[in-house]
């Protein structure tokens, strides 16, 4: 019978993130690269530049309390980016960030431009139909592919799937907690 693994070891996580903080999630720990703390992270937004502004991010482990960690390093690679935290210098402590989700405080970004939106910020928005003004449906949640969706649980039943930057949509969060689109049956995914 073999021995069991051993299990990672875990840096010391003593620095929490402000429970009053809104955060915005930006990325997902991959599998550890080489054997000095480096992982493979894939951003939620690769042509975003929330590193310029805020190299302290929370990392939420499913199973364990969320714990701030400092950005030390961040680069591009074929197949997404790599990066390095400190405090986790060697594969086996970077193997405990393994799936973490990584988010920033929103505190940390500047202000978005008059007609941008942070997208995290419309979850939980109401959709209104762009003909009727009528209620449709609630934004649940984002989903992070190539193209960004919004998923949309519809007032009627099932749920919508809309890339962001699709011309059914109108109105994206320009006036907080309000999405207008078009068409949104054509969206429906179930």
């Amino acid at each position: 019978m073999s021995p069991t693994p051993p299990v990672p070891p875990r840096p010391t996580e003593t620095r929490r993130p402000d429970p009053d903080e809104s955060w915005l999630d930006v990325g997902r720990v991959g599998r550890p690269h080489g054997v000095q703390g480096t992982v493979h992270v894939a951003l939620f937004n690769p042509e975003g530049d929330f590193y310029e502004h805020a190299t302290t991010l929370r990392a939420l482990v499913v199973g364990r309390p969320a714990f701030l960690v400092e950005l030390l390093e961040l680069r591009p690679v074929n197949d997404g980016f790599l990066a390095r935290f400190e405090g986790f210098d060697d594969r086996a402590a970077a193997a405990s960030l393994t799936h973490a989700v990584l988010s920033v405080a929103r505190s940390a970004l500047p202000a978005p431009d008059e007609d941008e939106v942070y997208l995290n910020e419309i979850v939980d928005s109401v959709v209104y139909d762009a003909v009727s003004g009528e209620r449709v449906g609630q934004v649940s949640g984002l989903i992070a592919t190539h193209t960004d969706l919004l998923e949309v649980r519809l007032d009627a039943g099932g749920k919508a799937l809309l890339p962001v930057e699709c011309d059914a949509i109108e109105s994206l969060g320009r006036e907080p907690g309000k999405v207008v689109v078009r068409d949104i049956e054509d969206w429906r995914s179930e």
